[in-house]
């Protein structure tokens, strides 16, 4: 009679740690996070359309100084940055991104895609690309770090990059686009494990950009959140709850970030009709 009394009571301290534990850490691998309601705004007729999707997470890793950070993780800042060099010492920040991807009706095919990411006012002088890779692996945005990131350190890219430096406060996006990559994305079950926007080899430098927990981006608007904006075409039409033209919004992982500031239905995907760019997206393609 003593062991079930035993095997009872520790499952029951288990139970108290692990809830202890994930009060500390929600939303780590063993703390799902509390799920939030994914919404769409707009849709567009059978043709060609235009799809804003915004990450699910993001997180970056530092390794500088001495890299006493490399196990700390920033999940959940309002910014992300990449870094190299500076003062003779190491300075590597690496970003990763993982977008949101709706179902989309059978047929519809991705013309071109660009990931924008908004640059703010923290800077460090110097003009470089920054490349854009794939990430290698699965990632917990509130748990990764320089040691534990998917992708090993060193050059690696889709062979497009983010353009170089203009101005403060302002979109970054990329040319040509990724649309292989991304209707690889839509097409193979667990495909999409985010990019990661890789340092560059030219130091010194310092970008940030707003990160999706950035003060801008709420239950209702993307603010400057980085993006994935898709054209597309249609052969049924983009709309949500309407049987041939249906898209459909899976759940949000659990492994979101975006619990850290937002509750309730949260819009993560928005799509206008074509035939051109909305203008009102202010596309970047440098």
């Amino acid at each position: 009679m003593r062991i079930p009394i035993i095997a009872t009571l520790f499952v029951a301290v288990i139970a108290i740690l692990l809830s202890f534990w994930c009060t500390l850490f929600p939303g780590s691998a063993f703390c799902p996070a509390p799920g939030l309601t994914p919404t769409l705004e707009g849709s567009a007729p059978p043709g060609v359309a235009y799809i804003w999707l915004t990450p699910d997470k993001d997180a970056y890793v530092a390794c500088t100084g001495p890299c006493t950070d490399a196990t700390q993780n920033f999940g959940t800042l309002f910014n992300l940055d990449s870094a190299r060099g500076g003062a003779g010492l190491l300075n590597e920040k690496r970003s990763y991104i993982r977008f949101y991807l709706p179902q989309l009706p059978a047929g519809t095919q991705v013309l071109d895609a660009y990931i924008n990411l908004y640059e703010d006012s923290r800077q460090q002088p110097g003009s470089v690309s920054l490349p854009i890779a794939e990430a290698n692996g699965g990632w917990f945005p509130r748990e990764v770090n320089w040691g534990t990131q998917p992708n090993p350190p060193g050059a690696a890219g889709l062979g497009v990059a983010l353009g170089p430096f203009q101005d403060v406060n302002e979109w970054r996006g990329h040319t040509p686009g990724i649309p292989g990559v991304v209707q690889r994305w839509f097409s193979i079950v667990n495909a999409n494990q985010g990019v990661l926007i890789n340092n560059s080899g030219q130091p010194p430098f310092l970008r940030s950009f707003s990160s999706d927990n950035h003060l801008s981006r709420t239950e209702t608007d993307f603010g400057n959140a980085p993006r994935l904006l898709l054209k597309v075409t249609t052969e049924l039409g983009l709309n949500l709850g309407t049987p041939d033209s249906a898209v459909a919004l899976p759940p949000l992982d659990v492994d979101t970030d975006l619990d850290e500031y937002l509750t309730g239905p949260v819009l993560m995907v928005r799509i206008a009709p074509g035939p051109d760019w909305p203008p009102a997206w202010d596309l970047a393609v440098r």
